[in-house]
C-alpha cells in the first residue's frame, strides 16, 4: 500500500475509507488507543469504534495489545475501560500499511510543480531554523523519500520529509541510559527531560510544515525512540544542507 489517497465513497475494511484514515490517524497520534477513545474522537458509539478497530486490524492495518502497557509506552484509554469487567484492548498501527493509512490525504493528487514548490518553503524554514541561536534544534540532514524522490511522477500525493536534528543543549537534558549499542529503549520509562523534548520536538514539527497537509515531516533527533523511520523498501535522496 503506497501513496494513498482516500476518496468519499470508497471503503476501506467494509467501512468508509475516510472514517478509517481518521481512524488511523486518532490511534497514531496516541499510539496505542482503546475503542473508548476512539469513539470519543470520531463521535461515534463504542460499538461502532470498537467494529472499526476489529475490521482493522483484520485487514492488517492495526495490531491489538490486552492488558496495561509497559513503562515507556503511551497510550490513550478511557477509565471505565481500565477499570471494566472485560479486558483492556488497545491498538497501534502496524508498518507499513497501518502506518501509510494514517498519512493518507483526501482528495486529488498535487502537481510536482506544486510539491516542489512546498518543498523549497520546507528548506528555507530548515535554514532559518539552523540560524536562530534561540532555536532547540539543529538540524544537520533531510532526506526525501515517497513519491516526489521518483524523478518521473508528475503528479505525487505528498512531500515525505524526514529531518535528522540535534537538540542545541544535548548536555543539559538528561536522558535514559542507552544501551550496549547505543541505542534508548522504547520501553525504559520516560525522564521529564524526554518529555520536555518530546514537545519541542512537536513544536519543530509545527514549524517546518506551517500548516501544510501535503507535507509529512519526520523529526528525528537523540532521544527519538525510532532512529531510522524509513519505511521498508523505500529509497530516500538527500535534499539538505
Amino acid at each position: 500500500m503506497a501513496d494513498v489517497l482516500l476518496k468519499h465513497g470508497d471503503q476501506i475494511c467494509g467501512f468508509p475509507a475516510v472514517q478509517a484514515g481518521h481512524a488511523a490517524r486518532t490511534v497514531d497520534a496516541w499510539q496505542w488507543c482503546s475503542a473508548g477513545v476512539l469513539a470519543r474522537e470520531l463521535r461515534v458509539s463504542p460499538p461502532e469504534a470498537r467494529a472499526l478497530l476489529l475490521a482493522m486490524e483484520g485487514g492488517g492495518y492495526l495490531t491489538r495489545h490486552t492488558g496495561q502497557l509497559a513503562d515507556g509506552l503511551d497510550g490513550a484509554w478511557l477509565p471505565s475501560e481500565e477499570d471494566g469487567a472485560e479486558p483492556l484492548l488497545l491498538w497501534h498501527l502496524t508498518s507499513p500499511d497501518g502506518r501509510q493509512l494514517a498519512k493518507a490525504h483526501i482528495g486529488s493528487p498535487i502537481s510536482r510543480a506544486a510539491a516542489e514548490a512546498l518543498l523549497d518553503g520546507f528548506l528555507d524554514r530548515a535554514r532559518a531554523v539552523n540560524c536562530d541561536p534561540c532555536s532547540t534544534h539543529v538540524i544537520e540532514t533531510v532526506s526525501l523519500y515517497g513519491s516526489l524522490a521518483d524523478p518521473d511522477r508528475q503528479e505525487v500525493t505528498d512531500v515525505d520529509l524526514i529531518a535528522f536534528t540535534r537538540l542545541r543543549n544535548w548536555s543539559a537534558t538528561g536522558n535514559r541510559p542507552p544501551d550496549a549499542n547505543g541505542r534508548i529503549s522504547a520501553g525504559a520509562r520516560r525522564w521529564p527531560a524526554e518529555e520536555r523534548s518530546l514537545t519541542e520536538r512537536t513544536a519543530l514539527h509545527e514549524l517546518l510544515r506551517a500548516g501544510h497537509d501535503r507535507l509529512d515531516i519526520t523529526v528525528v533527533d537523540e532521544l527519538s525512540d525510532e532512529q531510522s523511520p524509513l519505511p521498508p523498501g523505500s529509497s530516500r535522496k538527500g535534499v539538505f544542507p
